[in-house]
This record gives C-alpha cells, sequence and structure tokens, in this order.
C-alpha cells in the first residue's frame, strides 16, 4: 500500500480524541496488536442523570434519574466497586463480532442479537474523581487492554441508582505511547511528513 504526503483516516467515534496506534511501517506492521492490546490511561466526561442506548451522548436517551442528592463523596465511594479486575458487558455500539457481525451492525439495522452480550473481565488500575460539578464529573481511569469507558459509566451510574452516559473521551496513553507522543489528525487527514520526521528522531531509532 502506497501512502501520500497526506492520508485520510475514518474517526469513528465523534466525542473520542487522544493516542491510538495506527501507523506500522515494513514489518513492525506485524506489531500493531501488541500496542492495542497495551496497557490504557483515559480521561472521561460523565453526564449523571440519563441513560443512553449508546452509553454515550450521541445515544438516545432511555432512562431518567434524580441527582438532587449526588456528591462528590457518593461517587468517590461508588468508584471503589470499580478497581481491580472487574467483570463488564461491552455496549452493543461496538466492533466486537457476533456470529459474523460487528455488534453496531445489529444496533443500527434494529436487529435483536442472537444471544445476550456475554460479560467479560477486564482489569482496572486504577480510578480516580479529578472533577465535580452540576451533576456531571471527571474520572481518571487507568485499565488493561479491551475495557470499554462507555460500560464502565453506564455502570457507574447504575451503581448511584441515577444513572450516566459518557459526554467525552480522552485516550492519554496507549501502552508505552502518551499524549506528548501523538501526532495529530486535522480533520481526518494525517500528514504523514511529520511521521517521517519522527521516525529518524534519535529517540525512535
Amino acid at each position: 500500500m502506497y501512502f501520500t504526503s497526506q492520508t485520510k483516516i475514518k474517526i469513528q467515534d465523534p466525542i473520542a480524541e487522544g493516542v491510538l496506534a495506527v501507523l506500522g511501517v515494513g514489518s513492525g506492521c506485524k506489531h500493531l496488536h501488541t500496542f492495542l492490546k497495551g496497557n490504557k490511561e483515559y480521561e472521561v466526561e460523565v453526564a449523571f442523570g440519563q441513560a443512553t442506548d449508546t452509553y454515550d451522548s450521541e445515544g438516545k436517551v432511555t432512562k431518567f434519574g434524580s441527582i438532587d442528592n449526588l456528591s462528590a463523596h457518593k461517587v468517590e465511594d461508588a468508584l471503589e466497586a470499580f478497581k481491580g479486575n472487574v467483570w463488564q458487558v461491552p455496549p452493543i455500539y461496538s466492533a466486537l463480532n457476533m456470529d459474523g457481525r460487528r455488534l453496531y451492525d445489529y444496533a443500527r439495522k434494529g436487529v435483536s442479537l442472537p444471544r445476550p452480550i456475554k460479560a467479560r473481565e477486564v482489569e482496572i488500575r486504577s480510578i480516580e474523581l479529578t472533577g465535580f460539578d452540576d451533576g456531571k464529573c471527571m474520572l481518571r481511569v487507568g485499565c488493561g487492554g479491551g475495557t470499554y469507558m462507555r460500560s464502565l459509566v453506564n455502570d457507574l451510574g447504575i451503581a448511584l441508582g441515577c444513572y450516566a452516559h459518557m459526554t467525552g473521551l480522552k485516550r492519554t496513553r496507549q501502552g508505552q505511547w502518551t499524549w506528548e507522543d501523538a501526532l495529530s489528525i486535522e480533520e481526518g487527514v494525517l500528514d504523514l511528513d511529520a511521521v517521517r520526521s519522527i521516525l529518524r528522531s534519535p529517540t525512535h531509532t
């Protein structure tokens, strides 16, 4: 495959940003899966009081809950249950396969799933409340591969009895790569001249 000086990349999640290993050069392509499975860190924006069918702000509201008595202290207490190895059901709006089809294909076409989505064990190494105001909060999460932040937020809202959905997501670390290492993608276009410059630098040779 040949690349021009600017190559378009399709962005799947409009409310997400951050570090993603998307470019492999030569034999390095064989190792991309190891970056995707590595440890990750996120900054997560949460809105309480509503659940949605996508578990984020892009979906339709499915449930409402009261946030009158919600406090930062209650959120911090609830977060304790999500530390360590926990069981999590991936969202239906995800790229996981079931019987040869992506889960989001079933959801977008309004087709019932052949069977329920199985819960799976994920690792949440750290989870911290970094901000709370007016029914919204910010979380900093360190986790293993395969952990869905949307499911985490949805489960947190259920645990608090008020429902919740994700309104923003920033991945600040993907394996060894951090936000500071990342190249900007403007309007879905990656500047490969910038990539070549990084590959020639002493720290990446």
